[in-house]
């Protein structure tokens, strides 16, 4: 296993999830044009960080910039074949993708894909079930 990811077999875990983790990002936006993965589940449902510092899942980015050297909160719901992140408390992404229902999860990585994380990773946590956007916005108090 490459250095930095950490992979797990959630078995419990069901279609519908939640996972959330504090994130900073140490990579340069000049070194590649991914920053790196922060979650993935199977070889689907891959929520990253591009350089120019918006987040992306299923292709689709964010609208919000985080500034680079921060520490930002990150929750991914899934629910069927919708996928939702809240960047600091505040929806960022809602598109409609396929669920692959792997067991199989990793932080700092993305399946075979080549831009593991370069940061820190903090407080990271799956839930087997949809969390609400008032649950979520309690986490960051």
């Amino acid at each position: 296993m490459p250095a930095g990811r950490m992979r797990a077999e959630l078995s419990g875990l069901l279609a519908d999830y939640t996972v959330e983790l504090w994130f900073y990002n140490a990579l340069l936006p000049e070194v590649r044009p991914v920053s790196g993965y922060l979650f993935s589940r199977g070889g689907g449902d891959c929520l990253g960080l591009l350089a120019n510092g918006k987040l992306v899942v299923a292709n689709v980015e964010g609208r919000t910039a985080v500034a680079l050297r921060s520490w930002n909160h990150v929750a991914m719901t899934r629910s069927g074949d919708s996928l939702k992140v809240y960047l600091n408390g505040v929806p960022e992404i809602t598109v409609e993708s396929k669920s692959t229902a792997s067991p199989a999860v990793q932080f700092a990585a993305c399946a075979e894909r080549a831009e593991t994380w370069e940061g820190r990773l903090d407080e990271m946590a799956v839930y087997p079930r949809v969390l609400s956007p008032a649950e979520i916005g309690t986490r960051l108090q």
